[in-house]
């Protein structure tokens, strides 16, 4: 009896462990979670200023040309704020193809905390079926040894 009570208590500890592991995962992956959620809006309030940088830049050549006698919106200096325009539209779309994978990979993370606790919690439930399962052999042998025990006095 003390070995069946042994085993299951063993069991229940190691459950409680893997559970407690996996609740750290879970908190791994929620934590994730948020790191990515804030890069994103990290990369996007990056994005705004740079847009708003690049805005400024664009009417301080406009203001430039037209200082020096050019018509702004004719000509080269049109060609040169249009070429402008695309290297900063370039640069944002690469900004945000760099964010979106930085996100990717930050999601990627949680999703493997979740795996983790779900890898956890699998390995509680098998720990408890193992429990039981050495609880009832140690049950059997029990049994057994006082069958044996019986049998022997019985031909005495």
């Amino acid at each position: 009896m003390y070995q069946k009570r042994a085993a299951r208590a063993s069991a229940r500890a190691k459950r409680t462990a893997l559970e407690y592991n996996a609740r750290i995962s879970e908190r791994g992956a929620k934590a994730a979670d948020i790191r990515a959620d804030f890069s994103q809006l990290i990369s996007e309030i990056d994005i705004t200023k740079f847009r708003d940088d690049a805005d400024r830049f664009n009417r301080a050549v406009g203001t430039r040309y037209r200082a020096s006698g050019f018509r702004a919106n004719t000509g080269t200096p049109r060609q040169v704020m249009i070429a402008n325009a695309a290297r900063q539209d370039d640069e944002i779309q690469a900004r945000r193809m760099n964010a979106a994978a930085q996100e990717t990979a930050l999601r990627e993370q949680g999703v493997n905390e979740r795996l983790r606790g779900t890898l956890f919690r699998n390995e509680g439930a098998m720990e408890t079926q193992a429990g039981q399962i050495r609880a009832t052999t140690a049950t059997i042998q029990g049994l057994q040894n006082m069958s044996k025990t019986a049998y022997m006095m019985a031909g005495a």
